[in-house]
């Protein structure tokens, strides 16, 4: 009786294990939705970037120490990715920055006011 016992216990707590592991999965795509600041656009504007570097013959790297930028700023810029940024005064000024140094002329594209880029 107690190994039937002992069975239907461990089976209780896969249970709660699998039922635990779905409700994180669940938060951690929550989290996602609502950390994703990119879209097509933005990516859109990032190719102009990347295009323009590559067309200097600069790396990454190279733009990144020439600007004082984390290369991974840089990246997210070329990327349309603005979830790499801590706040969006620091994407806003990265990427004015950047557009400044490869003599670019596009607005930021504020992905994360949602209200004004709908309408």
């Amino acid at each position: 009786m107690q190994h039937k016992n002992d069975n239907l216990s461990l089976l209780c707590i896969i249970n709660s294990s699998t039922l635990i592991i779905k409700f994180l999965k669940m938060l951690l795509n929550e989290i996602n939705a609502e950390t994703c600041l990119k879209s097509a656009y933005t990516c859109k504007i990032g190719k102009v970037f990347k295009k323009r570097r590559k067309l200097l013959s600069l790396t990454e790297f190279e733009v990144a120490s020439q600007l004082y930028i984390n290369v991974n700023y840089i990246k997210g810029i070329e990327q349309g990715d603005y979830s790499v940024f801590p706040a969006r005064v620091f994407a806003k000024q990265y990427f004015c920055k950047y557009a400044d140094y490869l003599n670019l002329k596009i607005s930021f594209f504020d992905i994360y006011n949602t209200e004004q880029n709908s309408s």
